[in-house]
């Protein structure tokens, strides 16, 4: 025996309760898939925002890695512009520090000649 219709001669619409029911239930479950995917949408993002940290660390460590920016020294002089009386050159085993260096007498070039000498060579 089959029904066609349900509650057919009962007077209650069963046929859209039925429905109603399941609509209610397909919600709910819908409602909780979606607050899920919400939070794994949101710990997505958490995730993508550490792996940026963390790429901005390894090129801020990479910068750091390289060797010339701890080895290299930087020598300044303060000189009066005209009169340089020195120069310095550093290298990566100059150490660290402020030094001063006076200066009380520049040389001055001289020339010494002497009185030309006669060479005769015999054969």
């Amino acid at each position: 025996m089959s029904i066609g219709s349900l509650g057919a001669g009962s007077g209650l619409d069963l046929e859209s309760l039925v429905k109603e029911m399941v609509s209610a239930q397909k919600d709910a479950k819908v409602r909780l898939y979606q607050t899920q995917i919400n939070g794994y949408e949101a710990e997505l993002s958490a995730l993508g925002q550490v792996g940026s940290a963390i790429d901005t660390f390894k090129s801020t460590v990479q910068t750091l890695n390289d060797e010339d920016l701890f080895t290299g020294r930087d020598a300044k002089i303060a000189q009066k512009e005209g009169e340089e009386v020195m120069s310095i050159t550093t290298d990566n085993t100059a150490s660290n520090g402020s030094y001063s260096i006076d200066i009380n007498q520049v040389a001055k070039g001289s020339r010494v000649m002497s009185a030309p000498e006669c060479v005769y060579f015999r054969r």
